[in-house]
């Protein structure tokens, strides 16, 4: 507890880069937790004053040299995250490639002064128990995406999965992160995502002469498709002709959207159609962007969170083709059209806009909502509620924390005696090879340049098998 008797809570997720659905996720939790001190923390430290009215720390030195009642992250596709991938995503370009270019111990030094002393499993899970003055404290994982733990290495999905088993309440946002902690047996909640409640904090009535369609594609996906054929599929467009289009900038973090490569479609789409009305939205504020979804005619994007707050005020939208996205509008919004190519646009847009699609829509996003908001009341109930510090509260999760702990470490040492067995395995048969070459070599001494070249490569290989 704080001095003011108020429980302490540490909010953990994107907040440290521009991405409107990890700036959503704080401001809605926020909503939630007025009761609390909040602190609104990250990976690593960043000013972000222009888009948030404030500082985001780092989270590694808050929880090793402070106290907290709840340690809560806010939603995101943090399961398969690597503390790299975040450094990239998170750090200037050239900070970034001074950290690619140093020595192992120097990176460790930089991640060593962003991060904190203690090593960092997840980067947007943060593990209670690694930071003692916060062992017991409660663990929320809400409206977060985890089914990328699926393709990460054994070792790595045993630290994932033992942060999930370790939490007092996780909610995932997708079937397939249900179906993976289904399979691993992690206690947990399907529910829709959090920011569908924005209607609820923020209610807008829908105009009676809706604004532009809004049109949002990532960097990565341009150069996937081609932005000259993405750009051409907006122009030839029949179903979009009539309307003003505004391409919304989800996000500038590393990875996300271009602003530069907007300005060439807003030039190419110009040549094509000289009289067509697209521009690029200027609103860069999450809850700018919140308002200016609100109350446009149509939705276009890849952001999961631009379709989530389209179906939050009744608008009409379509997602681009990915993966993340697919999953989610199967789940929670299917009626609408998903999985869109720059070659299936125009029927979308026409789908999309008609009334029958928005009739089966109905009160879709009303409900997702409503259960939103339900969901996430219980979980602040679960951690701050009347009962949240009993002692009968807090024993159990000491236990389930410790058996966590033991199960993890138990199939570490599986893991590393199979390793070890392996490498065994592989010694002996590089030492095998190595004599039968020194063999031929002695028998055959005109081939002896050759072997002697195989003989160098096999025992450098055995000694990188040593190594690991």
């Amino acid at each position: 507890m704080s001095e003011t008797g108020r429980p302490r809570v540490l909010l953990v997720g994107a907040y440290e880069r521009d991405n409107f659905g990890d700036l959503l996720f704080l401001l809605q939790t926020e909503q939630y937790l007025d009761g609390a001190e909040v602190t609104a923390a990250a990976p690593f430290a960043a000013d972000m004053r222009t888009l948030l009215d404030r500082t985001i720390p780092a989270f590694g030195p808050l929880l090793e040299g402070q106290e907290y009642d709840v340690v809560w992250t806010v939603g995101g596709e943090v399961g398969a995250t690597s503390l790299h991938g975040a450094y990239r995503m998170s750090t200037p370009p050239g900070v970034y490639r001074a950290y690619e270019a140093a020595s192992p111990e120097v990176r460790r030094q930089m991640l060593h002064r962003a991060c904190g002393a203690t090593p960092i499993d997840a980067p947007y899970m943060p593990r209670p128990t690694a930071y003692p003055g916060n062992a017991t404290a409660a663990s929320v994982l809400h409206s977060i995406g985890v089914a990328g733990i699926s393709g990460m290495p054994e070792h790595g999905q045993a630290a994932r999965l033992e942060i999930l088993r370790e939490a007092d309440r996780v909610s995932v946002r997708d079937q397939l992160s249900a179906d993976l902690l289904t399979a691993h047996a992690v206690p947990h909640r399907l529910g829709p995502d959090l920011v569908h409640t924005v209607a609820l904090t923020r209610p807008r009535e829908r105009p009676a002469e809706p604004g532009p369609v809004l049109v949002q594609v990532s960097e990565a996906h341009l150069r996937l498709t081609g932005l000259t054929t993405f750009a051409e599929a907006l122009a030839r467009s029949r179903h979009l002709a009539p309307f003003p289009i505004r391409l919304f900038l989800a996000g500038t973090a590393r990875g996300h959207d271009s602003p530069e490569a907007y300005r060439q479609i807003v030039t190419h789409v110009r040549r094509l159609c000289p009289d067509r009305d697209i521009d690029v939205l200027p609103a860069r504020r999450p809850l700018d962007l919140v308002d200016a979804i609100a109350s446009a005619r149509l939705w276009v994007g890849l952001s999961l969170h631009g379709r989530i707050v389209a179906s939050a005020y009744g608008v009409p939208r379509l997602s681009l083709v990915k993966r993340k996205l697919d999953a989610y509008a199967r789940t929670w919004d299917p009626d609408m059209p998903y999985g869109v190519t720059a070659e299936t646009l125009d029927d979308a847009v026409a789908q999309a806009l008609s009334p029958a699609v928005a009739a089966r829509a109905g009160t879709v996003g009303e409900d997702l909502a409503r259960t939103a908001d339900a969901d996430v009341r219980a979980a602040v109930d679960a951690v701050l509620g009347e009962d949240a510090t009993s002692p009968a509260v807090l024993r159990a999760r000491s236990a389930r924390r410790f058996a966590a702990l033991e199960d993890w470490r138990t199939g570490q040492v599986a893991r590393l005696a199979v390793r070890l067995d392996e490498r065994d395995r592989t010694i002996k048969e590089l030492r095998g090879r190595v004599g039968a070459a020194e063999s031929r070599a002695a028998a055959r001494p005109a081939d002896a340049p050759v072997i002697g070249r195989t003989l160098r490569r096999a025992r450098a290989l055995r000694r990188s098998v040593l190594a690991r």
